[in-house]
C-alpha cells in the first residue's frame, strides 16, 4: 500500500472498499475522506466511487456492490505508515467493509508508461503444469549461473473452481435437461439475470437469487423436480480445483510469466549474461522462454536515444565544419552539448522530475538549441582573431560585446517555458519534464558559454601570430 518510499511528496496509499449496507459509494467516500483532511492539512485526496465489475473470477460474487478508491498523497515530512495506520483504524470500525490495497506505479513505470516489472520471463506453453515445473527447474537452476537470482509468478492469484460434468444416463432417467441444471446453479451461484438498471453512464445488473449464501457448494445443493428432491451429485460429477484469476497470452501463444530479481540496473551491466543463460537453458530443456519487462524498453528506449543525439550531433557538426571552413571551432561549439545534458539531469534531480518521454525529448531539442549562444561567442571571437590577431583580445572583446545578446537568447525561452512548470491540468508532470529539461540545460549551456568557451578558445589559438589590425566594423 506504501508508494515511493523514497519520495514521501508523492507517496500515497490506494485502498478499495466494498459494502453492502445500501449506502452510495460516492457518500461513503466523501465522509471517509473529510475523516483524513485532518493529516496536517493534506491536500490533493483523490477520490472515485462506482460499483464492483467482473474483470476477474475472484470479483464476481461481489457484483453490484459499493465500491470507492481512496488516493491520499503524503506531505513532505510525514511518514506514510502513519497514514497508513490511520486509514487502518478508520476502516477496522465499519462493519461488513473489506478493504483491497492497490499497488501505485513505480519510477520505472514512469520511464515506461507502465507498471511492469524490470524483468519477466514467460514460459511459453499451452500445458500450465508443465510450465510450472520447468519455472521451478529454472528457479532452482539459475542462481548457479547469476548469483541473487529469484523467481516468482507474477500472477499467484487463484480462486475455487468447480469443474462439472452432467450424467447424462441419470438426467435421462429422471427427465431434466442440461439447461434446468445451468440455470439452477446460476441462481444459487450468480443470480438469474432479470434485467439492468441504466443510469446515465453507468448499468447496474439486476439478479433474482435463491437464499444467496456467501459460498456455494454445488456437492450440497439440491434440485427440486417433479415433485422429488435431486442431490446435485447424483446428476452431475463435480471436482473442485484451484483455478488461475488471470490467463495469460503473448501474440496469440499461451504463456506464463514469471518476476526475476533482477532490477533496471542488473540487466543493464549482466543483461548478456542473463540473455545466455536463459539461452543455454532452452537448449537444454527445449522450453521456449521470452524474456519481457520494463528494463528491456528502458535500455531499447536509451539506445534509441542515444543514437538519435549521435545523428543530431554529426549533422550539426557537419553543417557548423562547412560554415566555417574548419574543424577546431565546430568541435569547441559542439562542447556545450554535453554541459546542458548534465543542466537537464542535475535539475530533474533536484526538482523531484521523472526520467520520461518528454524527458529525454527535451535532452534531444537541447542539442540544436545549447549550440546557439555559443555560436554567436564563438564566431565573434573567431572575426576578431583574424582580423587583429590577438587572442586575449578576442576573448575580451567578446566578453564584452556578446554578454547581452547570449543572455537574452537564454532568457526568452527560459521565460517562455516557465508557465508550463505550474501543476495545474491533467499531465502536468509531462510538461514539466519538459520544461525542466530544457530549462536546466540552457541554463547551463550558457554558464559554459560565457566562461569555459573562451577558455577553450584561447587553449586552441595560443599559437596564434599577430597579423593586422583589429578592424572598426566589429
Amino acid at each position: 500500500s506504501m508508494l515511493g518510499h523514497e519520495r514521501s511528496d508523492r507517496a500515497a496509499i490506494l485502498g478499495s472498499y466494498d459494502s453492502d449496507k445500501g449506502l452510495s459509494a460516492d457518500r461513503s467516500a466523501t465522509e471517509h475522506g473529510d475523516a483524513y483532511t485532518d493529516v496536517r492539512s493534506s491536500r490533493g485526496i483523490l477520490i472515485m466511487g462506482g460499483y464492483t465489475d467482473q474483470t476477474n473470477l475472484g470479483r464476481i460474487a461481489r457484483e453490484g456492490l459499493n465500491k470507492f478508491t481512496i488516493q491520499i498523497p503524503v506531505p513532505a515530512g510525514i511518514r506514510a505508515s502513519w497514514i497508513d495506520q490511520i486509514v487502518n483504524e478508520r476502516i477496522s470500525a465499519q462493519s461488513g467493509w473489506s478493504v483491497e490495497r492497490l499497488e501505485g506505479d513505480s519510477a520505472l513505470g514512469m520511464l515506461t508508461g507502465g507498471s511492469t516489472d524490470p524483468v519477466v520471463l514467460q514460459f511459453v506453453g499451452t500445458d500450465r503444469s508443465f510450465s510450472e515445473r520447468a519455472a521451478e527447474t529454472l528457479s532452482d537452476w539459475l542462481p548457479g549461473r547469476i548469483p541473487g537470482s529469484s523467481m516468482q509468478k507474477q500472477y499467484p492469484e487463484t480462486a475455487d473452481s468447480w469443474h462439472i460434468r452432467f450424467n447424462s444416463a441419470r438426467l435421462l432417467q429422471l427427465g431434466l435437461t442440461e439447461n434446468q441444471i445451468i440455470d439452477f446453479l446460476e441462481s444459487r451461484a450468480r443470480g438469474n439475470l432479470v434485467t439492468e438498471w441504466n443510469r446515465e453512464d453507468e448499468s447496474i445488473a439486476i439478479r433474482l437469487f435463491s437464499d444467496r449464501d456467501s459460498y456455494v457448494d454445488p456437492q450440497s445443493l439440491i434440485l427440486s423436480a417433479g415433485g422429488r428432491n435431486i442431490p446435485l451429485r447424483e446428476l452431475l460429477f463435480i471436482e473442485q480445483v484451484q483455478e488461475p484469476e488471470q490467463l495469460e497470452r503473448k501474440d496469440q501463444a499461451a504463456v506464463l510469466s514469471y518476476i526475476t530479481g533482477f532490477s533496471l540496473a542488473d540487466w543493464w551491466f549482466n543483461g548478456r549474461e542473463i540473455r545466455a543463460a536463459i539461452r543455454d537453458f532452452t537448449r537444454e530443456t527445449g522450453v521456449e522462454i521470452r524474456i519481457t519487462g520494463s528494463a528491456l524498453m528502458v535500455d531499447q528506449l536509451l539506445r534509441d536515444m542515444l543514437r538519435l543525439l549521435g545523428i543530431s550531433l554529426i549533422l550539426i557538426y557537419i553543417i557548423l565544419a562547412v560554415q566555417y571552413e574548419s574543424l577546431r571551432y565546430p568541435a569547441l561549439i559542439l562542447v556545450s552539448v554535453p554541459f546542458a545534458w548534465i543542466g537537464s539531469l542535475f535539475l530533474l534531480y533536484i526538482l523531484g522530475g521523472s526520467l520520461n518521454m518528454l524527458s529525454f525529448m527535451g535532452l534531444l531539442i537541447l542539442t540544436g538549441i545549447a549550440v546557439n549562444d555559443a555560436i554567436l561567442k564563438v564566431d565573434f571571437m573567431r572575426r576578431y582573431l583574424e582580423e587583429s590577431g590577438d587572442v586575449l583580445q578576442a576573448v575580451a572583446q567578446a566578453g564584452k560585446h556578446r554578454f547581452r545578446p547570449v543572455l537574452m537568447t537564454t532568457m526568452t525561452p527560459i521565460l517562455g517555458l516557465l508557465p508550463m512548470l505550474i501543476p495545474f491540468g491533467d499531465g502536468y508532470e509531462f510538461r514539466q519534464a519538459l520544461a525542466t529539461a530544457l530549462i536546466g540545460g540552457m541554463v547551463t549551456s550558457t554558464l559554459l558559454t560565457l566562461f569555459v568557451i573562451p577558455v577553450l578558445f584561447r587553449l586552441v589559438n595560443r599559437n596564434h601570430r599577430i597579423s593586422a589590425q583589429p578592424s572598426e566594423n566589429l
